[in-house]
């Protein structure tokens, strides 16, 4: 990779990889030997080849295009977003040419995990005399944020030129939490909703002229001497006439009927087309066994072409493995072969391209699995088993086959969403009944459209939810477990009779919404809760069976306070809740220990400290007796009362409690990290570090290295793992490591790689956002601190210029009022070499070129 950063991940490759943007190939188009006609006449609706002149969408472009050269902002994301069908991908191509023609770069984001890598030579990206940069990322709904985030960290985007990166998206479901990336990072944000087509029949508006556009393109192809389109079919004001695929398919339709002489149908466009597809594989193979090598059998045929749609294209050993594993007659090899005579791949090295348009190949899959109601395409009594198969839920899943087994899941929710096919949906309910944890592997923007499917049955929804990370945890899942729960949530509050079910269940959701960041819809729904409480009497005491829920609802209430703002408000209901808890006895032991966590963090905040200490002893013994009668439940909790505890009583200067307080914290959070690293990992790594302060605060200095040793190893495989969410954190023990062991002169030498580490690793942070403010801003403060522990580091082994130069930089850093002066880099580049970090000062020293 020149020119850009490379993320990747040790056992699976590529997290993204950049690539010059592909625009239009040509196609070469099979016929049928017999009639001259397109063999397969769904290859002309692929985006790819561009066949039809772009028309319409002009207001779109040209939105698109005023946002690329605004220059008023800095770096910029806009998320296009639009139904399957709409032209995305032929308007984003269609900007591509308009702005490769002005000068920019225009550069294509392909995931990485379990995509094919593109031909070696194609990643030079360096932006020589480019006006601009703009990345496209296309099915960028299929992304976990976290892997966007690494790309929106690529130092590509940090060069002197414009850079745009433009999402395409068929939802908006995961735009909320790229705009608050983005927000945090500085950049700008935009969206372009692309609605249906105007629909004023009988004038020349934007679906008569895309129609008519695409029927002539298409009587071209087939040599129809006729050029005249015919009428567009009844309805074309209709709903699904908005789609631009379904409009191209009206008009390939009608050509391809008009040319065979059949006639055209007025619905079920999918099925013609998907006829002609298997009339071409059953053609391929009855002339194939007599006249060339095709031999593999059209129902044969038909698994593959349902594997690919649901797979994808993989490299070709991968795709060997997912066709043996089929089960099927023909040999494997001979059927990847033939496969790509009907579906010819894009790269060499790669299998089972799948059918186009996208739309086409999601109706394909349900037309394949039983359960519609079109007798004239009879669904495939194999489909329901090959979905299981394909899908791994007959199977313990590798980490090389969850990319793979995610997409196949959000292509299976595609084509079950509302207004879809309802069939699939129930297909999707058995499979997660029984496999609920693939809808967490198909990753955020698939739980969000899973929640909108019809068919999902209650117990799917329990089971689901049940492992959905618990609120709290800030993974790529929080918005799909947050409206996964909310569907569950609004489903029981209907059915149940009892309101403290309903409050229950509507606490348990705020706590998800408020992990999401959907503050304004948490309000409401804790607004629900208390104001059905308080009509029901439970606020003046009428209804002492529901003290326990009312305790609950001004517990979540306190919580949405704290978030907005309102202290005084959180104050008072947390000690409310406290109080209407302990009047509830044994049965509410676990809601009093989680209000009494808060209470206590409420008293140390004010600086009662001896009472945050007593309130926080409580919660502790109620959760150890939790844990007691209930093993594998509370623990988390308990590993919090433990280290809250171990803090509040170091601050009361009870050091061996402390000490000891904080070892439980970290037995407890050990074996909760050992479950799940990334859930439970930073836990862990602090609370070892409440150890280490405390261990050297005692003057027990090698039990104190060894636990130092412990924490420095943990967030460093924690940064490797996910840099953007743990590294600044490694750079800040760094310096707390380095600034303890600093104040003994035996272990200076630990204490200055440590700080040396720590420059690098803040280094990188601020030259890779720079522009950014919130991160950079961290950076730059963890640079400014790095700086000051290690000029007084080198100031004691008596390194007087190079403590002079860390406090050069502090200077240059201190008052550079927007972006770090070149000098800065220029001079921390010099530092980490007298440091000996000689690879991480070659790397820093072209950003102090000015």
């Amino acid at each position: 990779m020149i020119g850009a950063d490379l993320h990747v991940y040790p056992d699976r490759g590529p997290v993204y990889l950049l690539t010059n943007h592909q625009g239009p190939r040509e196609l070469v188009l099979s016929r049928d030997e017999e009639t001259g006609l397109p063999a397969q006449p769904s290859t002309l609706l692929n985006a790819r080849y561009a066949l039809v002149d772009f028309t319409g969408r002009q207001r779109d472009l040209e939105r698109l295009t005023r946002w690329r050269d605004d220059q008023r902002l800095g770096p910029s994301a806009l998320w296009m977003h639009g139904p399957g069908g709409q032209g995305k991908t032929r308007l984003a191509d269609e900007f591509a040419r308009f702005s490769s023609a002005a000068g920019w770069r225009v550069v294509d984001a392909l995931h990485g995990p379990g995509s094919v890598l593109p031909p070696p030579g194609s990643t030079d990206l360096r932006l020589s005399e480019a006006a601009g940069l703009l990345i496209i990322v296309d099915y960028a709904d299929r992304w976990s944020l976290s892997h966007l985030t690494l790309l929106l960290s690529n130092v590509v985007l940090r060069r002197d030129r414009p850079a745009r990166v433009l999402f395409i998206s068929r939802s908006a479901h995961s735009w909320p939490a790229i705009r608050t990336l983005l927000t945090e990072l500085n950049g700008q944000a935009a969206e372009l909703p692309l609605g249906p087509l105007p629909g004023r029949i009988g004038s020349a508006d934007d679906r008569r002229a895309m129609f008519d556009a695409a029927w002539g393109r298409f009587a071209d192809i087939y040599n129809l001497p006729e050029q005249n389109p015919t009428d567009p079919p009844d309805g074309l004001d209709r709903t699904e006439f908005g789609l631009v695929l379904m409009l191209h398919m009206a008009a390939l339709v009608s050509v391809d009927s008009r040319a065979r002489g059949v006639t055209s149908p007025a619905a079920n466009l999918s099925a013609y087309l998907l006829d002609r597809e298997l009339a071409h594989w059953t053609r391929l193979y009855e002339v194939g066994r007599e006249h060339f090598d095709f031999a593999t059998p059209p129902s044969t045929m038909a698994c593959a072409v349902f594997a690919a749609a649901l797979h994808g294209a993989t490299p070709y050993a991968e795709a060997l493995e997912t066709v043996a594993g089929l089960g099927l007659d023909t040999p494997t090899d001979r059927i990847l072969k033939d496969h790509a005579v009907c579906y010819p791949p894009v790269f060499a090295d790669s299998a089972l391209e799948p059918l186009y348009p996208d739309r086409l190949a999601e109706d394909f899959l349900a037309l394949t699995i039983p359960g519609h109601a079109l007798s004239a395409h009879p669904p495939a009594i194999w489909a329901p088993r090959l979905v299981r198969v394909l899908t791994g839920a007959a199977e313990t899943l590798s980490a090389s086959s969850a990319a793979r087994t995610a997409r196949a899941m959000t292509v299976l929710t595609a084509a079950a969403a509302p207004g879809r096919w309802p069939h699939v949906g129930a297909l999707l309910d058995q499979i997660l009944t029984n496999s609920p944890h693939l809808a967490r592997i198909a990753g955020n923007d698939a739980l969000m459209a899973l929640a909108q499917v019809d068919r999902l049955s209650m117990d799917t929804l329990v089971a689901v939810t049940a492992i959905l990370p618990a609120p709290g945890y800030d993974g790529d899942l929080v918005e799909g477990a947050a409206a996964l729960v909310r569907r569950l949530t609004l489903q029981r509050a209907r059915e149940s009779t009892d309101i403290s079910v309903r409050v229950a269940v509507r606490a348990e959701l705020v706590e998800y919404l408020l992990n999401a960041g959907l503050d304004a819809m948490a309000t409401e729904e804790s607004r629900i809760a208390m104001e059905e409480l308080e009509n029901a009497g439970a606020g003046r005491g009428e209804r002492p069976d529901l003290t326990a829920s009312y305790a609950l609802a001004l517990y979540v209430r306190s919580g949405v306070f704290h978030q907005n703002g309102q202290a005084a408000s959180a104050r008072d209901d947390i000690e409310r809740s406290v109080d209407l808890y302990r009047r509830c006895g044994p049965n509410a032991a676990s809601g009093l220990t989680r209000a009494l966590g808060d209470l206590a963090f409420t008293l140390n905040d004010e600086g009662r400290l001896q009472e945050a200490v007593d309130v926080q002893r409580e919660a502790l013994e109620i959760a150890l007796r939790l844990v007691a009668r209930g093993p594998g439940r509370h623990e988390p909790h308990l590993g919090n009362c433990w280290n809250n505890l171990a803090a509040f009583l170091w601050r009361t200067h009870q050091l061996d409690e402390a000490l000891e307080a904080a070892h439980q914290a970290v037995e407890v959070r050990r074996a909760l990290a050992e479950t799940d690293l990334q859930m439970y990992g930073g836990q862990l790594a602090d609370s070892l570090c409440n150890v280490f302060v405390f261990l050297d605060g005692l003057r027990r200095e090698e039990e104190a290295q060894e636990h130092g040793r412990a924490v420095t190893d943990l967030r460093r495989r924690l940064a490797a793992a996910n840099a953007y969410r743990y590294e600044a954190s490694l750079a800040k023990w760094l310096i707390i490591y380095a600034d303890v062991c600093g104040s003994t002169p035996n272990r200076l030498d630990v204490a200055l790689a440590a700080i040396a580490e720590s420059l690098a690793i803040s280094g990188r942070m601020a030259t890779r956002e720079k522009g950014f403010s919130r991160r950079q801003g961290q950076a730059l403060y963890l640079l400014d601190q790095g700086c000051k522990v290690s000029a007084e580091l080198l100031h004691r082994l008596g390194r007087g210029r190079e403590s002079e130069l860390a406090a050069r930089i502090r200077s240059n850093l201190r008052f550079l009022g927007g972006a770090p002066p070149p000098k800065a880099f220029a001079r921390l580049a010099l530092l980490l070499e007298h440091l000996g970090r000689h690879e991480d000062a070659r790397w820093l020293a072209p950003w102090g070129e000015d």
